[in-house]
């Protein structure tokens, strides 16, 4: 069986690791599978980043989420649960039960590549890897102000140059950076995540540019298709670059709230 046989069994699996070894690369970031779950903690306050996915149908729904939250209660961080939509019917009742709220449905999507058709970055803007410890704290700036929430400080010293196999990028405007992006390759799949844009610059196509400049070095790298989950703001780019949504995972936030 080919990857194209069960396209969204593939996606699953590296948006799971992209979450996986960004979270890992955090100080204090850690992660523990088993056969019904993903649980990751980041060790910081980024609910994001802080998740138990449930990776297939639990025999006992109930004790699975229960699994979920001892793990969160280690070390006690907000936290969501995430799974597929197929899987949502039976762990609807035991998340409200465990006092849980679904918040949202996130869509993921996939796209062949290489794309066509887009228009590159303007003359003004400049796309380059992270490549230094400073640059790394410049992507944790960016990434945060461009996503709107407030940054750990353990943020700032995650490696965004060394998140290997992950690939981490900045666009600049003459000395300044304006927007980021990862890259995850795969054997088949070239996952995006992590792209934001300072408000200050945003409709400028940084998003739409910084996309197709990592799906280059996807290619490069061997991957024949893209992944990625959208955000609402999100969603028109990737659509208008091709991608078509796959499915949804529905997810719930912990009773401590979002951070």
């Amino acid at each position: 069986m080919t990857p194209t046989d069960h396209p969204s069994a593939d996606a699953v699996r590296n948006i799971r690791a992209a979450y996986r070894r960004f979270a890992e690369g955090f100080p204090h970031g850690r992660s523990r599978e088993d056969a019904e779950l993903l649980l990751i903690d980041s060790g910081s306050t980024l609910t994001e980043l802080n998740v138990a996915f449930v990776t297939s149908p639990p025999g006992d729904p109930e004790r699975t989420v229960e699994r979920a939250a001892e793990f969160f209660r280690e070390r006690p961080q907000h936290w969501r649960l995430e799974s597929d939509e197929s899987l949502a019917p039976s762990l609807s009742g035991p998340a409200t039960g465990a006092g849980l709220t679904q918040v949202e449905r996130r869509p993921a999507l996939t796209v062949p590549i290489p794309l066509v058709g887009v228009p590159a970055l303007t003359s003004q803007h400049v796309v380059s890897p992270v490549a230094t410890t400073e640059e790394s704290k410049q992507f944790a700036d960016v990434l945060a102000r461009g996503s709107e929430f407030t940054p750990p400080a353990e943020l700032f010293d995650v490696p965004f140059h060394r998140l290997r196999p992950m690939r981490c990028y900045l666009a600049w405007e003459r000395e300044t950076p304006v927007a980021c992006s990862m890259l995850l390759p795969d054997e088949f799949f070239g996952g995006i995540y992590a792209v934001a844009t300072l408000p200050s610059h945003r409709r400028r196509g940084l998003a739409r540019s910084l996309t197709v400049g990592s799906l280059t070095d996807a290619l490069a790298a061997g991957c024949r298709a893209s992944c990625l989950q959208a955000s609402p703001m999100g969603l028109p780019v990737y659509l208008g670059l091709g991608y078509r949504r796959r499915f949804d995972d529905i997810v719930w936030t912990s009773p401590l709230g979002s951070s």
